[in-house]
């Protein structure tokens, strides 16, 4: 999350797609750097960040994580979020976005 900040906009942008691939929807900590992430002066990071609440509230395509899925079928992890169980992660994220651009 401290990347998402860095001095370079290389750096701020890999740290948002990261973040994206990585961070569990409920990670609020996260969902509030993507958000922060949207304001950035550079359009890479904004499109970064921009996808990243994306995977964060629709998880990832379907085939995309399957090599995560069969490891998880192997374990005990809990699975995944998915298409079918994301919507209340986008009802969060969607006031805190609406909150955030209203504020200007």
């Amino acid at each position: 999350v401290q990347a998402t900040r860095h001095g370079f906009f290389e750096v701020r942008a890999a740290a948002v797609r990261s973040l994206g691939c990585v961070a569990l929807p409920d990670n609020e900590e996260v969902a509030d750097a993507l958000v922060e992430a949207l304001e950035d002066d550079v359009w890479r990071v904004r499109e970064a960040a921009a996808l990243a609440l994306s995977h964060l509230a629709c998880g990832p395509p379907p085939g995309i994580d399957s090599a995560a899925q069969d490891n998880q079928h192997a374990s005990s992890a809990p699975a995944s979020p998915t298409r079918a169980n994301a919507s209340a992660t986008a009802v969060d994220l969607v006031p805190r976005i609406l909150d955030r651009f209203s504020k200007q």
